[in-house]
Parts: structure tokens; C-alpha cells; sequence
């Protein structure tokens, strides 16, 4: 799964959640079809962001550490539910497009050197916590034979990192944080 850098910037003023560079990252999914249209399913997952390795943007934070081997670690589990709709639109097709919704919970920590460094602070209260995270994402699965699916996935992650009396200057400093999702998976079929 690679993790694009999803920013919201306003009138070009940066946080550190706007720094941040896409990422290889992985999880792995159970899931459980209630029906032939209809999936829930929990997933876990090992993720996170790079920093920019644009150095103007980087100055605007090296007095609290960051450097372009910073690391945003984004670790978690959510579950969800996921729609299909092969069977609607052509029921012989290999082709099983979906759309999935997920909730969840994430832990994470923005760190100086690489995943399980220092964590950066602002003001001596470190970057890090456990928070609730959302998803919406669209996908397709292509049927190689009966026990095994290829599958395709773009989600929209938002991670509620922000915390507005821990890190009160959120325009500036510290707010939420976005991702899309791109990934690519073999799903193997139990039943």
C-alpha cells in the first residue's frame, strides 16, 4: 500500500502535517461476507509518512528536530463494511467493484530519525498518542480463479491527531491527518 500525502494548506502557511511525503506501508484484512454484496471486515495495519526533503519548508521547524529522516508512525486497527457491486452491473464479469467504509483506532508519533526514534515536541509536550481514524475507499477485485482474488483499493485515511489543548496553534504547528491510500493485494478465499 503506498500512503500519498493528502495536504490542506491555507494561504501557503505550514504545519508539520503539511510536510509530510508518501510512504510504502502494509496491512493485512479479514473479512467476512455476509452476503454476495455485503463484506464486514477488521483490518490491521503498519503505516506511516515520511517528512518533505524540501529544506525552505524543513527550516520552518529544525529548532524542534526535523529533518528529512523524520518519520510520521501511523500503526492501527479499524474495522468496516464493504459493498459490492459485480453482480449489479454484469454478473459474469471477473470484475467486483466495491466501496468500503472503515473506523478505527490509531496510534502514533511523529518522530526525529526514523520509526521508534526521539519524538519531536512542541513546547515539551511530545507528538504522539492514540487516536480515533476514518476511511472511505472505492476498489475492485479481479477473480484469478476460486480461491483467489487480485485487488485494488483507493482510500481517503484521516487520522485525528489534532489535539487543540495539548497543541493549541493548529494552523501553525500541529492539526489532522490525511492520506490516500493506494493498494494492491492478493485476497486467498477459506470457503
Amino acid at each position: 500500500s503506498f500512503w500519498a500525502a493528502f495536504h490542506l494548506v491555507k494561504d501557503e502557511t505550514y504545519n508539520l502535517n503539511t510536510l509530510t511525503s508518501g510512504k510504502l506501508n502494509f496491512d493485512g484484512t479479514l473479512r467476512w461476507h455476509a452476503m454476495d454484496e455485503f463484506a464486514l471486515f477488521g483490518r490491521l495495519y503498519r503505516g506511516g509518512q515520511n517528512f518533505t526533503d524540501e529544506s525552505y519548508k524543513q527550516e520552518l521547524f529544525a529548532n524542534m528536530g526535523l529533518t528529512t529522516d523524520s518519520f510520521l508512525k501511523l500503526d492501527g486497527w479499524e474495522v468496516g463494511v464493504t459493498g459490492y457491486f459485480g453482480n449489479t452491473f454484469n454478473e459474469d464479469s471477473a470484475f467486483n467493484p466495491y466501496i468500503s467504509g472503515v473506523a478505527g483506532k490509531v496510534s502514533w508519533e511523529a518522530n526525529t530519525n526514523g520509526r521508534g526514534s526521539d519524538i519531536l515536541d512542541i513546547d515539551d509536550d511530545p507528538l504522539a498518542g492514540t487516536d480515533y481514524a476514518f476511511g472511505f475507499g472505492v476498489g475492485t477485485e479481479y477473480e484469478i480463479n476460486r480461491s483467489f482474488n487480485l485487488e485494488v483499493e483507493w482510500m481517503w485515511r484521516y487520522f485525528m491527531t489534532q489535539d487543540d489543548t495539548i497543541w493549541k496553534n493548529i494552523d501553525e504547528d500541529w492539526s489532522n491527518t490525511h492520506v490516500w491510500a493506494l493498494s494492491v493485494g492478493v485476497t486467498y478465499m477459506f470457503f
